[in-house]
């Protein structure tokens, strides 16, 4: 590919889930196959240490984007949005063509609850000189309501998918269940706490890791008497997140909110069934009743009876365990989101090339 491309979001490190597709990207190689230069605008750590970040890469990041192309955001909701909205304004003054790359998974309730101005600025910056990418087609519609007239095209996430493959024949005992992410309100922690009071006189253990609530979600777990069903551990590394799911049974997130979660698809790739939530584009890559079970956010007896079932049910079990890894591999590859990523950059190059 002869176009120059600048990717901007969050460091390579960071935790979350922008931070696991940018590594995927780089990982898989997409990068150089793809001519991008990745630059971070933002990275883990305290206040003023991200203030002082950002403000280091400010002309470092306005040169390259005079060098490029196409700039490429990656973007969730927030301050995420309004630190790159710095750089497409840059951009779409010396007119070059920008990517929306919409992670966040309260992106249209952040809309509703902006000022008037904000508002104003989040429709332009979606549609003047600009394509979004969703993480699904629900998503694309959310985002249609806030920008009507822009361009939007559906890339799923993607995985490496040799780097989680996993083939399982029986479970362990006792059975492990992992949830991985930030733990709270919004990723249903509290409500799987509550599933697995239900629990507690089955032969399972369930590991919890990520940032957020750690010390109310112990707390929480000590004064119901859980503590020897449960582990909670901090945010975990790549490598660790990939022996943790080898290791695991089943994979749940009772999510209120999201986009399309990479622990969910990596969790996939590894084989294991998945118990989630009917919310964002968990639906596209969750088939309720073949590679997992979806309920409704907040069904707390629900969560523990879908558990229950993979628990005590081994042919169940087993067929959604293939059935997550054949999905993982026809649908979540790298090799398919290179293809869209290529066939919409060839699509801005030509409108550019048109246009002067």
């Amino acid at each position: 590919m002869n176009q120059k491309i600048l990717m901007l979001g969050t460091d390579i490190t960071t935790q979350g889930g922008i931070g696991s597709v940018v590594r995927s990207y780089r990982d898989s190689g997409l990068f150089n196959r793809l001519n991008i230069r990745y630059l971070s605008t933002h990275r883990d750590g305290l206040k003023f240490d991200k203030f002082l970040f950002f403000i280091r890469q400010i002309p470092i990041i306005c040169f390259a984007i005079f060098k490029v192309d196409l700039v490429h955001l990656q973007t969730s909701q927030g301050w995420s949005f309004r630190r790159l909205v710095f750089f497409y304004l840059i951009s779409s003054a010396i007119r070059k063509k920008v990517i929306w790359h919409v992670h966040g998974s309260t992106f249209d309730n952040y809309y509703i609850k902006s000022s008037g101005i904000e508002k104003k600025l989040i429709r332009y910056a979606l549609t003047n000189r600009s394509s979004v990418i969703a993480l699904s087609n629900s998503w694309k519609e959310r985002l249609q309501v806030i920008a009507p007239k822009s361009d939007i095209r559906v890339i799923r996430n993607g995985i490496i998918l040799d780097k989680y493959r996993s083939v399982r024949k029986e479970t362990h005992r006792p059975f492990v269940v992992t949830f991985l992410g930030r733990l709270g309100v919004r990723k249903g922690t509290y409500d799987l706490i509550h599933a697995i009071e239900l629990l507690k006189d089955l032969n399972i253990n369930f590991k919890l890791a990520g940032d957020g609530d750690i010390q109310k979600c112990s707390r929480e777990i000590l004064s119901r008497g859980l503590n020897d069903k449960v582990e909670i551990r901090t945010w975990l590394d790549p490598d660790s997140v990939v022996s943790v799911l080898k290791s695991s049974d089943l994979y749940v997130l009772p999510s209120y909110d999201e986009g399309l979660p990479m622990g969910i698809l990596e969790a996939m790739a590894s084989g294991l069934p998945i118990v989630s939530t009917n919310v964002g584009g968990i639906p596209e890559a969750v088939e309720s009743g073949v590679n997992g079970l979806l309920i409704e956010p907040g069904d707390v007896k629900s969560l523990a009876l879908s558990i229950q079932r993979y628990y005590s049910d081994i042919k169940l079990w087993h067929s959604a365990s293939q059935a997550s890894l054949e999905r993982a591999e026809s649908q979540f590859s790298m090799e398919s989101v290179e293809l869209s990523l290529r066939q919409l950059y060839s699509d801005l190059g030509s409108n550019l090339s048109q246009v002067g």
